[in-house]
This record gives C-alpha cells, sequence and structure tokens, in this order.
C-alpha cells in the first residue's frame, strides 16, 4: 500500500510540475556577437505579458534559462561628452621654469571651468590660467590653483577640473609652475558638455473603423489587429483651423448585473482636451488594449475628422548574455509566475550601457498550437487533460487515504 501511495504521489507531482507553462513564445533574432545585448520588447509581446512583466523567461537552444535585467528608457536623460579644445602651443621649461600650453576657445561662448586629462602623477605643482585675444597680451584669470594626487586606482589617466569667472577670451594658456624635470603629461584639454536626449520610443498606428456622428458628438471607434502596449494616445486631426474640443477615452467591458446576467458596460480611461495648437499627446499610464471608443463633443461645430491614432510607449529591453549565432527563445504569458530573482540584478550598474540592440520575431501562441495538435499530443502535453488527471488521481490519493486510517482505526 505504502508504495502504492508513493508512486501516486509522484506521478501527482511531476504533472503538477508539468502543468506550468506559457501561451507565448518568440525567436530572438541571432547575433553575430557574443557579449550582453538589448532585447527589445515589442508592443505586442508587452500586451500579452502578465502587466508586471514577471512571466519573461529566456532559454537557449537547450532549454536552460538564461538570466537577464529589465531597462526601461527613461522621458528625458542627460548625457556627457567630453569636448576637446584645439591645443596650439605646448612649451616644456628647463630646470625650474614653468611648462605652459596654449589652446583655443572655438565654442564662440564665455566658459567658467576647464578639465584637462593628464597621466597619472603624484607629483605636486601649481598653476595659472591666463585669457587672451590676440595671443599678445595675456590677461590672469586665476593662480595658485593646486594640482597634486592626480591618478586614478581604476585606470592610467586622470580628469582634473579647474572653475574660474566667466571669461570669453578666445585664447587660453595654462601654465604649470614648478621643475621641468618633475613634468606632468596633459594628453588632452576641454570641457564637458551635458545634453539632455529624449528616451527611445516605439509607436504604432490605431485602425480607425468607424466614426459617426450622434447629437453633435463624434463616436470614434478604434482598432488593433491584437492586444499592444502603449502609454500614449497622439491625434492627428482635420476639419478646422482652430479647434478646442473635450473627449472622452473609453472602453467596452463585459460585467455581470445583479440579474447575473452578461452586460456590455463602458469604463472611462480618461479624459482630454483635443487643441490646435497642441501637439494633442496624451499620456494614460500602462494600458495594454485592442480595442478603444473616443467621443468627441463638437457642440455648435462641425465634427472634426480624426485622421490618425497612434499609441506611443517608452522602450523597455531585457539585458542577457547571448552566445554568437546561438538560438535563443523568450517565453511568456503565465499570471502565476512571480519575478525572477538573477545574480545579475546586482550588477546592473557594470552591464547597462552602449549594447547592442536585437529584435524579437514572430509570435507563437502556444495554446493555438497545442489546440491544433491536439490529435498527436501525448497526455503530458495537454495541459486541460493534465489537471483532469491531477483531479482524479487526487480524488483516489483521499479515498485510500481514508481507507488507511479506518484500517489503523
Amino acid at each position: 500500500m505504502k508504495i502504492k501511495i508513493s508512486l501516486i504521489v509522484t506521478l501527482f507531482c511531476s504533472l503538477g510540475i508539468n502543468a506550468q507553462e506559457f501561451s507565448y513564445e518568440v525567436d530572438i533574432e541571432p547575433s553575430s556577437e557574443s557579449g550582453y545585448h538589448k532585447v527589445q520588447l515589442t508592443p505586442e509581446v508587452l500586451g500579452k505579458t502578465n502587466g508586471r512583466l514577471s512571466d519573461l523567461r529566456i532559454y537557449n537552444g537547450a532549454g536552460v534559462e538564461q538570466p537577464y535585467v529589465v531597462e526601461k528608457e527613461s522621458l528625458r536623460a542627460t548625457q556627457t561628452a567630453f569636448k576637446t579644445y584645439e591645443i596650439i602651443e605646448r612649451f616644456v621649461g628647463k630646470n625650474d621654469s614653468s611648462s605652459f600650453l596654449t589652446f583655443i576657445n572655438d565654442s564662440g561662448k564665455p566658459i567658467d571651468n576647464l578639465s584637462f586629462i593628464v597621466q597619472n602623477t603624484a607629483v605636486r605643482k601649481t598653476a595659472i590660467l591666463s585669457g587672451s585675444n590676440d595671443q599678445q597680451n595675456w590677461y590672469t584669470i586665476g593662480n595658485d590653483y593646486a594640482l597634486h594626487s592626480m591618478f586614478n586606482s581604476n585606470g592610467t589617466t586622470f580628469t582634473k577640473r579647474l572653475d574660474f569667472p566667466l571669461s570669453d577670451f578666445g585664447f587660453f594658456k595654462l601654465e604649470v609652475k614648478g621643475n621641468a624635470n618633475e613634468s606632468i603629461n596633459i594628453l588632452s584639454i576641454g570641457y564637458h558638455e551635458n545634453n539632455s536626449v529624449k528616451g527611445g520610443t516605439s509607436s504604432f498606428d490605431f485602425t480607425i473603423e468607424s466614426q459617426r456622428e450622434v447629437n453633435d458628438v463624434s463616436l470614434i471607434k478604434l482598432t488593433l489587429s491584437e492586444r499592444k502596449y502603449f502609454e500614449k494616445l497622439a491625434f492627428r486631426l482635420s476639419g478646422s483651423k482652430f479647434y478646442s474640443r473635450d473627449a472622452s477615452i473609453y472602453i467596452e467591458e463585459v460585467t455581470e448585473n445583479r440579474k447575473k446576467e452578461q452586460v456590455l458596460e463602458k469604463r472611462l480611461i480618461g479624459s482630454i482636451t483635443l487643441q490646435s495648437d497642441r501637439n494633442n499627446l496624451f499620456d494614460f499610464g500602462a494600458m495594454r488594449l485592442e480595442e478603444l471608443f473616443v467621443e468627441i463633443e463638437n457642440k455648435d461645430n462641425q465634427p472634426l475628422v480624426v485622421e490618425n491614432v497612434s499609441g506611443t510607449y517608452l522602450n523597455k529591453y531585457l539585458v542577457a548574455d547571448l552566445k554568437a549565432g546561438e538560438a535563443y527563445k523568450l517565453k511568456f504569458g503565465n499570471e502565476s509566475l512571480d519575478l525572477p530573482n538573477y545574480d545579475i540584478a546586482y550588477f546592473k550598474r557594470q552591464i547597462l550601457g552602449e549594447t547592442q540592440v536585437v529584435k524579437l520575431q514572430q509570435i507563437r501562441n502556444m495554446k493555438s498550437e497545442t489546440t491544433e495538435d491536439n490529435s498527436e499530443q501525448s497526455i503530458f502535453e495537454n495541459s486541460y487533460l493534465i489537471w483532469l488527471i491531477i483531479g482524479i488521481i487526487g480524488i483516489f490519493v483521499l479515498i485510500i487515504s481514508i481507507r488507511m486510517i479506518k484500517e489503523l482505526g
């Protein structure tokens, strides 16, 4: 009896494990180089995930799960670049004389700081900064700049910054005082420029299935071929040079009323104002839809014509270590899965950066494939049959357990 129960419990557990499956899978575009890559998530994939992105799993050709970190574009990001000035003269003094270099401020803008890159050095020196418009008459801007501890334990160069009063000279001279036998090697001189850049986005167009007018209200139905993810809606309208119209965006949901009847109800997801002097781009947060309705209040005005409606979102990626030429799959569509806990998450800052972006290919619906191939499947490939067997086995185990208790009693 104990052997029978052990076998039944083992079968029960194995069936329970196999019953956990994904609804969708998609091939990841092969890469020509090994290393970390950004797998760009499409609106179709994001529209079919469980919302928390906890059901995304990457597998290699052998079926081994691959760790990843999620990267999301920011609305705006700051990028810093080092811009160099042209050095037109270098002079290295002898014995106790000073050394200097002259550079051109070709930016055409006043500056109040500069940075120079020097090879690691532990010597102590001082510096003077002067400015000129003709390279003949020089005027001191700052003196006694302390130059010391200019070394970097993580590299062979060090960046030193000097701040000074705002100056618009066309030429600058940096003079380094001290023993010429203890000279320092200044590799380049310039400034750090911060640029604000918009985060990368993806977009797609809705199909305008219908537009009709009822009691001074335009009713527009927007559809997609499948459920997709978006964060913002952009409208392009025509019909009037100047307009300002209130509009409501809603979806239709099947709900159950008090009589337990299935009824179709409208659910408002946002109210907006469409205006001719704006770009008519509106943020709705994370949305996963394949059908949308718009109501525009025309009042006593002629109806507007909705030329185009597009959905946009900030790009999202899975950053993973992929080998060149190897096949990888992304599987998703499982509401019960929690976020994976990978070690790689602790090294996110070291991994993210300029990495190659790879695309996803055509999504496969595993449920529909399961249905089509049902006649050729074994019981371990049919989730509905598996759960039926699990239920039968559970009842069987319960009956045997009751009998055993009675026998022991």
